[in-house]
């Protein structure tokens, strides 16, 4: 007798059957890049608008459907952070302070206020957006201008991730003894977390909110803030 049970299991089965076959069918492919200097970091808006930056100024912009097309960025420095808040405003930062903005159509160079270079960058809106790199530099952008600073002079930052604008993270590692290091801005200024103690060198620093926060670093090191 076929049963109630039964065609629960059997459905049961089959759902799970259907399910492992989609999950077989997820894999990672290459796709062809018009670009041949190493790519280092991306940045999506949407699935249809998908950046990448890497060594040589080289910029690629790509459309979803497996096709990357360089875009100028009228800069040869190495370009390694990504950041932006829709597809028509998108930051790429880099070697000697390089600041580039994406408004939608063009690439333009933006004065950043510093010389250092820069690995990393966040953005919570078009007038809040901030970047960081070596020799503890950071930059602040207002919507008109960008304005630097120093915290932790002996860090390198290399990894930048906010909640909020008035809740941002950035990690790094001291010149001095290799230790990571981990900074808070809280809406006024930054100060430096050092409930983390001694650890290896960071990375980079990751969230889905405020109380759900991953840094990552050398030596396998991961550190969650929750």
């Amino acid at each position: 007798m076929f049963t109630l049970s039964r065609f629960l299991a059997v459905l049961t089965a089959v759902f799970t059957l259907l399910a492992s076959h989609a999950q077989a069918q997820v894999t990672w492919t290459s796709q062809t890049s018009p670009a041949t200097d190493q790519l280092r970091d991306v940045w999506a808006a949407d699935a249809s608008n998908i950046w990448i930056v890497g060594n040589g100024g080289n910029i690629l912009k790509g459309d979803g459907s497996g096709t990357w097309t360089a875009q100028t960025s009228g800069v040869t420095d190495f370009l390694i952070g990504l950041s932006g808040t829709s597809a028509t405003n998108v930051w790429a930062v880099g070697g000697s302070g390089r600041i580039l903005n994406w408004n939608g159509t063009a690439w333009a160079t933006q004065a950043s206020g510093t010389t250092f270079a820069l690995f990393s960058v966040w953005a919570s809106s078009p007038t809040n957006a901030w970047a960081a790199g070596e020799s503890g530099v950071f930059t602040r952008w207002n919507g008109t201008t960008w304005t630097s600073g120093f915290v932790g002079t002996n860090i390198t930052f290399s990894g930048m991730w906010g909640s909020a604008a008035n809740d941002i993270w950035m990690v790094g590692t001291r010149a001095s003894g290799g230790a990571g290091a981990i900074y808070r801005y809280n809406g006024t200024s930054w100060a430096e977390d050092t409930s983390i103690g001694t650890v290896a060198g960071l990375n980079d620093v990751w969230g889905t909110d405020a109380n759900n926060v991953w840094a990552v670093g050398r030596s396998g090191l991961i550190m969650r803030w929750d």
